[in-house]
């Protein structure tokens, strides 16, 4: 039994932390190669990296409250894919990350896994801003961070220096990755009108 502490559960979706049961599933999904293109620069993906995803995962919700959750449709026990929070390597600033296999592509899965996990992060959590990144090439992605509020961080003036510098440690890291850095302020979550397919998540 895993601790339902952080489970999350939105209208068509159910979240929870990843855990060892998820591994085998995660190397198939981040394996495909519509999936690995754009996650992994089309890298192989072995047992053992995703053995440390879930490990590190695992660390970071106890440390931090946040970690990436397994998303299964209501219900059911395939996992569909994933979405999570981490901190963005030598910065302070945190990160939105999410996937789904193919087939659950252009239904809107996308969008309200990562809605559920941004209000956790702003409402629960208390961050105060959450950024983002997507390979250039992945239009669709970009279109889910527009959904969701997130705006281009070259296009959005940093509320003071400290906030700045979290920002160009985010893009500089997302630069070397050949992707587009985004960013969304609680504040501006609070008054972002959520589309009407997708009511608050139970946290």
């Amino acid at each position: 039994m895993h601790d339902k502490e952080f489970d999350l559960t939105t209208p068509r979706l159910e979240l929870r932390p990843l855990d060892d049961t998820d591994v085998a599933s995660l190397v198939r999904h981040w394996g495909d190669a519509q999936v690995r293109r754009y996650l992994w620069d089309d890298k192989p993906v072995t047992v053992d990296m995703v053995n440390a995803i879930v490990t590190t995962s695992d660390r970071d919700f106890k440390r931090a409250g946040f970690g990436i959750w397994a998303v299964r449709l209501k219900g059911e026990q395939s996992l569909i894919g994933m979405c999570g929070l981490r901190q963005v390597r030598n910065s302070e600033a945190v990160e939105i990350l999410y996937s789904l296999r193919p087939r659950y592509w252009h239904n809107g899965f996308a969008t309200e896994a990562a809605h559920a996990i941004l209000r956790y992060g702003f409402e629960r959590i208390g961050l105060e801003d959450i950024v983002a990144s997507y390979d250039f090439a992945n239009v669709a992605s970009a279109g889910v961070l527009k959904r969701l509020g997130m705006v281009e961080a070259s296009s959005a003036a940093a509320d003071d220096d400290h906030q700045a510098a979290q920002h160009q440690a985010a893009q500089h890291q997302a630069a070397q990755h050949r992707a587009a850095q985004w960013h969304l302020t609680r504040e501006k979550f609070r008054r972002w009108t959520v589309p009407p397919t997708l009511p608050p998540p139970q946290l």
